[in-house]
């Protein structure tokens, strides 16, 4: 027997309630679902994407002037190693130039 009187309002209040709460708590996952998935993205962006831009703009540059400049300081060292003997080959051409060669002093 169905209720009669003060007790059906009240169960077609609670159904009411029990309806517009089973929406807000759908709303409320689809909304926690979108956030969930939208902070994912960010979140990806900020780990994979952010780092490789600032690599690619700002850190390789400097990175190829401080190989450039290491390489430059490794010709310079082979330069000064090599001195010695381009100063005795240019002395001694010197020297053949003006006639101060080896064949002159063996004479």
């Amino acid at each position: 027997m169905p209720p009669i009187g003060p007790e059906r309002g009240y169960l077609k209040e609670i159904y009411e309630l029990t309806k517009d709460n089973n929406r807000m708590l759908h709303r409320m996952r689809r909304s926690s679902l979108f956030w969930g998935f939208i902070k994912f993205i960010w979140w990806a962006f900020v780990i994979l994407i952010l780092p490789a831009g600032l690599y690619y703009y700002y850190l390789a540059p400097q990175i190829a002037r401080l190989q450039n400049a290491y390489q430059g300081a490794q010709d310079t060292a082979v330069n000064v190693q090599n001195l010695p003997e381009d100063l005795k080959k240019q002395f001694q051409e010197f020297m053949a130039k003006f006639g101060f060669g080896s064949s002159s002093a063996s004479q």
